[in-house]
């Protein structure tokens, strides 16, 4: 048995949500949600951005220090997509800031917080911080 290198990884999940890595082959769907006004505004960006400056950024998310997950429904057949999950963390007194993004077809069904307690779960359990 083959496993396609393009299904998704699920670190940890519920019976609604799944979190797996930041994956660079989906940076044009994160893209194409952080097109949202709402996003915008919530990121402090008064324009959007291109594709381009999007896919360079990404190489420059994989190598940092924040902890990022893809958000995934799955509550249907297979895992699907629906946002991005981040902790921004300061490792000198264990806190971290916590940043959440779904896609607008996936808001209004319980996924964000469902993402966010699996994500809180992994924040206090696995990097051990003492704040969010």
């Amino acid at each position: 048995m083959t496993t396609d290198p393009l299904d998704p990884i699920l670190w940890i999940k519920d019976d609604t949500c799944g979190l797996g890595p930041f994956r660079s082959e989906l940076v044009e769907t994160y893209w194409r949600w952080e097109q949202d006004p709402a996003l915008l505004v919530g990121y402090g960006r008064q324009a959007p951005e291109s594709l381009e400056a999007r896919t360079e950024g990404m190489a420059h998310q994989l190598r940092g220090e924040n902890v990022r997950f893809t958000v995934y429904d799955v509550g249907g057949a297979e895992p699907v997509p629906v946002g991005v999950a981040t902790l921004l963390p300061d490792h000198q007194v264990r806190t971290a800031e916590y940043v959440v993004m779904l896609a607008p077809e996936a808001r209004g069904r319980g996924l964000g917080s469902a993402a966010t307690r699996l994500v809180l779960d992994y924040a206090f359990h696995v990097v051990n911080l003492r704040m969010v």
